[in-house]
């Protein structure tokens, strides 16, 4: 889609159809745990919601415009807005897959519950066979 958006020669009429054609038939895929009933739960409903946004504020940049002037401040208003989005999201899944390793590390350095099951379980398993081991070389 960026790369689209920004070679268009009309930005506006890409993120228009893009709008519309999701508007008009939307995708029940929605995120775990989400309604895929309710449009705004989905991801179509979300990209909805960001392309409003983003042609709402792109529309109050350039109020009191006319012609040409508001046509070119309109298309870079809307290129710069999505673009603003783009960058926001890779930084906040940048932020979430740092947290996430930094997490698996702290895992990584305490015994947990299901360790001390597991080990455990192998300990058991060990003690059983080696009372089997012993009962079966035991004479009568």
């Amino acid at each position: 889609m960026h790369q689209e958006m920004s070679t268009s020669n009309a930005p506006q009429a890409y993120l228009n159809s893009v709008y519309e054609k999701t508007r008009s038939s939307p995708s029940p895929e929605c995120p775990p745990g989400n309604d895929p009933t309710k449009i705004e739960q989905t991801y179509d409903g979300m990209v909805l919601q960001l392309l409003a946004q983003v042609i709402e504020g792109a529309k109050e940049k350039t109020n009191g415009l006319t012609g040409d002037e508001k046509q070119q401040k309109l298309q870079k208003a809307l290129v710069d807005g999505m673009q603003g989005h783009i960058t926001a999201l890779k930084e906040h899944i940048a932020k979430d897959e740092k947290e996430l390793k930094f997490e698996e590390a702290e895992q990584k350095k305490h015994i947990t519950s299901d360790d001390l099951h597991d080990g455990f379980d192998s300990t058991v398993r060990l003690l059983l066979t080696f009372i089997r081991l012993r009962v079966l070389r035991m004479p009568t």
